[in-house]
């Protein structure tokens, strides 16, 4: 347990602080266990140090720096089908030819749509010239974490196809299984299901079938996880002990040779699928345990699980950086915990299965809190339904599917899918984003609710109530609104989202763009931005405009202004009109906007509204788009506003806005891109970089630190990003 703790530390340690911080805490806690245990110190320091010397070896293969927005010439197979979008289709692949000065193992490929999505194949093999960058998302505290995804995935670039010089066809055996087997299926939902069911493709879901999943937390089932290689070990199992059973009159075969005859068909079945991270974790819980048992090895109830981890992470420490390994292994720590603490000790087997899938629904809450999952409380239902149809009729069929292609067996697999669907969609309704939760705060919690249960003696629980009772109180006045002035740039790609908090005022300056056909904002600022006192939208671009309806939508009486009111008075649900910007002055005692003449409004980015926060302790000015002629005008028409302690410059720091003696009006300034150097290696311009490049000149980029967060207060401006080391040391 110790070893466990020490190497999963280490991992967070060397990702957000780096190498240097981690070898330093493997010095002082490999120093715990010296005096009485020198064997766990020596296997502290070895698996230690193996640990951090395979995450170096593995952070070497990411795109470096020097080759971001160059065309390289790359060969990549596909290794499932496109998933198409509007303008667009993008797959994940592995790179087979590169050159010799980079290591990329897989890249995630963007295609243009007129490569047609539906004449690809798992399998493709594309040689082409790819403008490559590095494998960075948007960094947004409670949201999805694309940068520790890839990581965990060994996704080292992105790749956008420019020139395609050749395609061919070069199959492995379980794409050559999917083409032979594809043509059975007369429906698209059932032919997404087998795939991702028998051949593990869970990331060529579409997006509303995957949303439908997640609303009703069925994603674990219906991808291969550890219950999908759990039931596939029971299924075979049952087969061994079927033909030990037929052939018991001639032959007696042993219980641990059924097992290992068990275990190298799972394993046979795993490397099939390519030796996937969730299905290799899942080989390793159900392996090692067994070993363990074999050997006779009197160990405590949670070894199993520990060695497995600690095999994972000697394996593919990286895949701890990601969420899969941390829900597989909480979600069996979870069921250990039920049958040591019984508490589901009931005699009647049905109220069991209840109580465990009640249970095992609830144990999403922490997670859902966290990151933003999906939580629904018809779930232990929902799941007590499907969970035995999965198990009982579609994986089996799935499975024959694959090994026997006999077209008789896909219409019950079908009808099985359809029944799925209609009991998602009843029950998907229910399905609700919970507010965002800070991860200590989670974290504390659990750890209570825990010990809580833990404890046998009743007066410690009646004392442990009291003082979980006290806590929240204290965190609950402690979450009260304070006088709290800051601004937080987000991070939402190529785009803009500024939310500005003045003690219980919340107003929103653009709500980002947009990824296929959902809004940034309804993907991943909802949760964080959930109450607003009022919406602007600086002009009717979709980088800056894209969630204007959903929000409208949620919340239809909000205040809201906008640089062209025209175009997006036909937001549905929007019962108030939209204001124009250009037409009001001081909106507040802290909001200001400054309106345009007409005459200078030449283009849409021209459009932009002009705002000025100012929070007593220092003020903020936000220009959209607006380019280098608004700037001027605002320069001559009103003086009296220079310097500003913080600049959101325009237009993502393109030539078109940020004049010289903009910025040198404003050289105290903190000056923030949005995005910026992301996809588009034109923003910021040349001159804008080189400015900067002079001392005590200050410039944060969304693209390169994330999430911009710059509180104000009596001793000046603080701000704070939620970047890592890892992202660091490959950017700069």
């Amino acid at each position: 347990m110790f070893i466990t703790a020490l190497l999963l530390s280490l991992i967070s340690t060397w990702y957000y602080l780096g190498f240097w911080p981690a070898l330093a805490l493997l010095a002082v806690g490999s120093l715990v266990p010296i005096r009485r245990r020198r064997g766990l110190f020596f296997a502290s320091v070895g698996l230690g140090i193996l640990v951090l010397g395979q995450l170096e070896r593995t952070s070497a293969h990411v795109l470096p720096r020097s080759w971001v927005h160059q065309r390289v010439p790359l060969t990549v197979c596909l290794e499932q089908p496109p998933k198409p979008y509007l303008d667009y289709s993008s797959a994940m692949a592995r790179v087979v030819e590169q050159p010799e000065a980079l290591s990329l193992r897989r890249v995630r490929l963007t295609l243009p749509i007129a490569l047609e999505p539906s004449t690809l194949l798992a399998g493709h093999c594309l040689r082409g010239d790819f403008q490559v960058r590095q494998p960075f998302g948007y960094i947004i505290p409670g949201a999805f974490n694309a940068d520790s995804f890839n990581f965990a995935t060994r996704i080292d670039a992105k790749a956008s196809l420019k020139t395609l010089h050749q395609q061919d066809y070069r199959p492995t055996l379980a794409q050559s299984l999917y083409h032979q087997r594809q043509g059975l299926f007369d429906d698209a939902a059932s032919l997404e299901l087998w795939r991702a069911l028998a051949l593990g493709w869970s990331a060529a879901l579409s997006s509303e079938l995957r949303t439908d999943l997640a609303q009703n937390q069925l994603v674990h089932l219906l991808v291969v996880s550890g219950m999908h290689i759990g039931f596939v070990s029971l299924m075979v199992l049952a087969l061994v002990n079927g033909v030990a059973w037929l052939c018991a009159g001639r032959l007696m075969i042993p219980q641990t040779h059924r097992y290992l005859v068990v275990l190298t068909i799972v394993a046979a079945y795993v490397a099939l699928l390519g030796w996937p991270v969730p299905a290799t974790r899942a080989l390793l819980m159900a392996l090692l345990p067994v070993v363990l048992v074999q050997v006779g090895w009197q160990v405590p109830w949670y070894s199993g699980l520990t060695v497995a981890a600690i095999g994972l992470t000697l394996m593919r420490p990286e895949a701890w950086l990601g969420l899969g390994a941390w829900l597989s292994f909480s979600s069996v720590l979870i069921i250990l915990l039920l049958w040591r603490w019984r508490l589901i000790a009931t005699r009647h087997w049905l109220l069991k299965l209840v109580l465990f899938q009640v249970f095992m629904s609830l144990s999403i809450l922490p997670w859902a809190l966290v990151f933003g999952f999906y939580l629904n409380p018809l779930a232990a239902l929902v799941n007590l339904l499907v969970t035995p149809c999965l198990a009982l009729l579609l994986l089996p069929l799935a499975l024959a599917i694959l090994l026997l292609g006999r077209s008789e067996l896909v219409p019950p697999f079908e009808w099985g899918v359809e029944m799925l669907i209609r009991v998602m969609a009843w029950a998907g309704d229910f399905g609700t984003l919970l507010p965002w939760w800070p991860l200590l705060t989670v974290v504390l919690a659990t750890s209570l609710l825990m010990l809580f249960a833990w404890l046998p003696d009743r007066r410690f629980k009646l004392v442990l109530g009291l003082l979980f009772g006290l806590g929240f109180m204290t965190f609950h006045l402690a979450s009260e609104p304070r006088a709290t002035r800051r601004v937080t740039v987000f991070d939402v790609g190529h785009g803009q989202a500024v939310l500005i908090e003045h003690n219980d005022d919340r107003w929103l300056y653009d709500t980002g763009g947009q990824s296929g056909v959902t809004s940034l904002f309804e993907r991943n600022l909802a949760r964080r931005v959930r109450s607003l006192s009022g919406l602007v939208v600086s002009h009717s671009d979709i980088d800056h405009a894209a969630g204007a309806d959903f929000i409208l939508t949620r919340d239809p009486q909000l205040v809201t202004w906008a640089g062209q009111p025209r175009t997006l008075t036909t937001v549905p649900a929007a019962r108030s009109a939209w204001r124009n910007c250009h037409r009001a002055g001081q909106l507040n005692d802290f909001l200001r906007f400054i309106p345009i003449p007409s005459v200078l409004m030449d283009t849409d980015n021209n459009h932009s509204c002009i705002l000025v926060y100012d929070s007593g302790f220092g003020r903020v000015l936000i220009t959209g788009d607006a380019s280098k002629r608004i700037e001027y005008f605002i320069l001559q028409q009103h003086p009296e506003l220079f310097p500003f302690d913080m600049i959101v410059l325009g237009h993502h720091g393109s030539a078109s806005s940020s004049a010289q003696d903009w910025l040198t009006a404003n050289r105290s300034a903190l000056f923030i891109l949005s995005s910026a150097d992301r996809a588009r290696p034109r923003w910021p311009s040349p001159m804008l970089l080189s400015w900067f490049n002079q001392p005590q000149r200050r410039l944060l980029s969304t693209a390169k630190v994330g999430t911009i967060q710059v509180t104000f207060g009596a001793q000046g401006m603080r701000y704070r990003s939620w970047d890592s080391a890892f992202r660091k040391r490959l950017i700069y």
